[in-house]
């Protein structure tokens, strides 16, 4: 009796454990479809989202296109012209929208891949900027990957709404992106020390930045665009050997841009001619290696 009895019990403890055990994998079917479908929703709505903004931005392209094969005196007053340039002018980036932001990122429709050789020679870029988000914006997203460090310098004089568009485009992008306080921004002078006095203040912040270990620092306007892309620019420097890329300006002799100073002492001609050969040496676009830049920032 006793032996059935336990029989009995294991039977009906048996039973509640096929139940139980079913009861969980129908849960976790659900669980597992319920994911899915999230999944496929999301999916489907930032590809709805992005086949828009690909539309929109192709259909422009698109009127130009015709225009210039169907008529033979290309005017460049055209209203199509005008058109699609008022509407890019008054249209917004709005990339504090994730799904914007995320779309905006894209190239082509496609995410960026960065190659092993990349990820293990991560370049910094030292930006000085002043107007025209969607250039910057532009330039930005062509030149950007997340293992790279980024220093973004607004010029004092452009007005707060461009700055804070800037704000928003380096939070989209990621925390390797950074933006100068408006407090530390110059007053850019084009030609003067203040270009470089921007360039240093950019040179510092990218230093202290210990997370990214730089291999060269690249300093670019916010006016260009690159010719290269990112694999390029490190294969081109990894063959370099750790040089750096500082190209020399021969003096421009210009007198009318000589400042008109009598000195109380005799100066010779030779003498004049080794401060300019001084003075006048390097360009605007250089590439520094990590190392020297240090060097030059605490000398």
């Amino acid at each position: 009796m006793i032996f059935s009895h336990e029989i009995k019990t294991f039977t009906i403890r048996f039973r509640h454990y096929i139940q139980m055990k079913r009861l969980i994998l129908k849960c976790l079917l659900i669980l597992s479809v319920l994911m899915l479908y999230c999944l496929l929703y999301s999916f489907i709505g930032v590809s709805n989202d992005l086949n828009q903004f690909q539309t929109e931005k192709y259909s422009e392209v698109k009127r130009i296109c015709e225009y210039l094969l169907t008529t033979k005196g290309v005017n460049p007053n055209n209203g199509v012209f005008e058109s699609i340039q008022s509407n890019r002018d008054q249209s917004s980036m709005y990339l504090s929208n994730p799904h914007k932001c995320e779309e905006f990122k894209l190239f082509q429709g496609h995410v960026i891949q960065s190659s092993i050789e990349e990820k293990l020679f991560p370049l910094a870029f030292s930006l000085s900027v002043h107007q025209n988000i969607k250039q910057v914006s532009r330039l930005l997203r062509l030149i950007y990957r997340p293992h790279n460090l980024y220093c973004i310098h607004v010029d004092s004089k452009s007005p707060i709404e461009f700055y804070d568009q800037v704000l928003e485009l380096a939070r989209c992008f990621g925390l390797n992106v950074m933006v100068l306080n408006r407090t530390e921004s110059i007053n850019i002078q084009w030609g003067y020390y203040s270009l470089l006095e921007a360039f240093l203040v950019c040179a510092d912040k990218l230093i202290k930045n210990t997370d990214y270990m730089w291999k060269y620092l690249l300093n670019l306007s916010g006016q260009e665009l690159p010719l290269r892309t990112n694999w390029e620019l490190v294969a081109a420097l990894k063959a370099i050997n750790g040089s750096n890329v500082v190209e020399g300006l021969g003096p421009t002799f210009n007198p009318l841009r000589w400042p008109n100073k009598n000195f109380s002492f005799p100066v010779s001609f030779i003498v004049i001619m080794i401060l300019i050969m001084i003075f006048s040496i390097g360009n605007y676009h250089n590439n520094k290696v990590n190392t020297v830049m240090k060097h030059l920032l605490h000398i």
